[in-house]
């Protein structure tokens, strides 16, 4: 059976789904539910130390992710808002037109790329499935640390490398060819990834092991 669940993006990064340059998330393995029934012989402390000790489970932990196994689907939260319509100003093959629960329709606003900008914005994190404009299917789900994310990865994550960071990656790459090349994709994931995860204590530094999720966007959220 096929299964629904949401999960958050920032509006950049909603953005570049909608461009078509996103098509892979990297997410932290902070809990995974079922899997301290299967190690606890173990006296494993957490999945993040049970990968670390125990390759054998990263097959395990894949099928375990939370936010689905390849053929479900998410669909997506984002920072919105919304203003009620009257009847007859609903059309329904407007996108950002719904019906809400309760029978009225309103017109819904997108922070990644708003109408007009409303007094204030709902968090991500309370966007109503109703209300949502983008549902994905998952393609593949697979464990890493996240320092082993390649270019190609590093770009199907959506970023783009400022001109700082391209200057920064050929000027390191020309003063020590010795050591691995750092693109700027990557470079600009990198600094992505530590904006959002440092202050959680997933760094890139401390190298976490995450879930890579691939996905495809689906012609319709509805």
């Amino acid at each position: 059976m096929v299964k629904e669940r949401p999960i958050l993006f920032s509006g950049p990064m909603v953005q570049a789904i909608l461009d078509g340059r996103k098509t892979m998330t990297r997410r932290v393995i902070t809990r995974v539910s079922g899997y301290k029934e299967l190690i606890v012989a173990n006296s494993i402390s957490s999945p993040q130390t049970a990968l670390n000790e125990y390759p054998n489970y990263r097959r395990l932990f894949a099928s375990l992710c939370p936010y689905g196994v390849p053929g479900d689907r998410l669909w997506v939260r984002e920072a919105h808002n919304w203003m009620t319509l009257a009847e007859n100003e609903y059309d329904a093959g407007c996108p950002a037109h719904r019906r809400h629960p309760d029978g009225y329709p309103v017109h819904v606003l997108y922070r990644a790329t708003p109408d007009w900008q409303p007094p204030s914005w709902r968090p991500s994190i309370f966007m109503p499935r109703w209300a949502s404009r983008i549902a994905l299917e998952v393609t593949a789900v697979r464990v890493e640390q996240v320092q082993d994310i390649s270019e190609e990865d590093a770009r199907a994550e959506g970023v783009v490398p400022t001109e700082g960071q391209i200057n920064v990656c050929q000027a390191f790459a020309e003063c020590r060819p010795d050591l691995p090349y750092v693109s700027p994709h990557q470079q600009a994931f990198c600094e992505l990834w530590d904006s959002i995860n440092a202050k959680r204590g997933y760094g890139w530094s401390v190298n976490p092991w995450v879930w890579v999720v691939t996905f495809r966007r689906l012609d319709s959220a509805i």
